[in-house]
């Protein structure tokens, strides 16, 4: 058991070490007077939206327009940036996907008009989504936002990805003795406990996000807001393709498998590699920061040497972020 007491020993200096290195960083810096000052790219980010909340409010914004290109990075900042709270605890990650059109002049640009009322939909679906939680407490996380061509010349289609916290979470801690879980389906616990309730894809899933203490995933930001400005990109990557992460064949029947604490807590251990390392090193990340895991199960038939049998896997998908630190308020009323 030697190996397991230092790797907690170790977690905690980890942990330790995030709670002191939040304490200072070269691109947010405090004066004597606790002025705040923001980076270069944050600046030039935060004046290009507050001119567009400015666009947004004039009575005479009927008449500005802008291409899709642009349109596209202004409506996912002024959306992360007013709703998003990327640097909460939470435990679960999903996302909700929503689909809207926009019209488009004679140049396929789009007017500013239509921009804000696109932003009044997307929040008032978003609020939607957080009334229909119930008691659970959730918060929306990061946006993405993709607009294209329908096909028509008058008109765009947008998606909107709206990735959701659930939970108020607590700082990431390692399975304990005894902290088995079945793979996934919400068996709960390998003694019966937490049914219906919980697996090892979601306890895996609630430590990656509540955060992993190997980094600190965003900027220091004192007496400011961290805020993403742009997603970098999600990517997929499944246990059959990715030693890390957890993958199983079993013969017979399906029959979801048991977990260990010990495994589970070097796929604990896997996430500094995969979130946080370039794919040349044996990681997901691609572009920006770690922001989120979505951890799914899988249990897909598969014959081995003509014995039937199943495939038990996780899938990884994860989030990356531009984040910066900008001024609290100052952009939507």
């Amino acid at each position: 058991m030697n190996k397991y007491i230092k790797y907690a020993a170790l977690l905690t200096m980890l942990s330790l070490a995030m709670l002191f290195s939040c304490q200072k960083n070269e691109e947010a810096e405090v004066g004597s007077e606790q002025q705040f000052h923001m980076t270069e790219s944050a600046q030039m980010a935060y004046n290009k939206l507050v001119a567009f909340k400015q666009a947004l409010d004039n009575p005479q914004k009927s008449t500005t327009s802008m291409q899709l290109d642009s349109a596209e990075w202004y409506v996912e900042a002024f959306y992360n940036v007013t709703q998003g709270y990327p640097d909460s605890l939470f435990g679960k990650f999903e996302v909700d996907t929503m689909y809207y059109t926009l019209p488009l002049d004679e140049n396929q640009m789009v007017g500013i008009s239509d921009l804000g009322l696109l932003l009044d939909n997307m929040e008032n679906h978003l609020n939607s989504l957080l009334t229909q939680t119930g008691t659970e407490v959730a918060h929306m996380v990061v946006g993405d936002v993709v607009i294209d061509f329908s096909g028509r010349s008058s008109e765009a289609v947008i998606t909107i990805y709206t990735g959701l916290g659930f939970g108020t979470g607590r700082l990431y801690q390692p399975f304990a003795d005894d902290d088995d879980w079945y793979y996934g389906n919400m068996l709960g616990r390998c003694d019966g406990q937490y049914i219906w309730e919980s697996d090892a894809g979601e306890e895996l899933e609630w430590r990656f996000n509540s955060p992993n203490p190997y980094h600190v995933p965003y900027p220091a930001c004192l007496n400011g807001k961290i805020v993403i400005i742009s997603v970098d990109e999600t990517t997929f990557s499944p246990g059959t393709e990715n030693d890390m992460i957890y993958h199983e064949w079993l013969p017979g029947a399906y029959n979801p498998p048991c977990i260990d604490y010990i495994t589970l807590n070097e796929l604990l251990q896997n996430g500094a590699t995969l979130f946080y390392s370039s794919p040349s090193n044996g990681g997901m990340l691609t572009n920006g920061i770690f922001t989120a895991v979505d951890v799914t199960s899988y249990g897909i038939p598969r014959e081995v040497n003509g014995v039937s049998g199943y495939d038990y896997y996780h899938g990884y998908f994860v989030t990356y972020a531009t984040y910066e630190c900008i001024p609290n308020g100052g952009i939507a009323d």
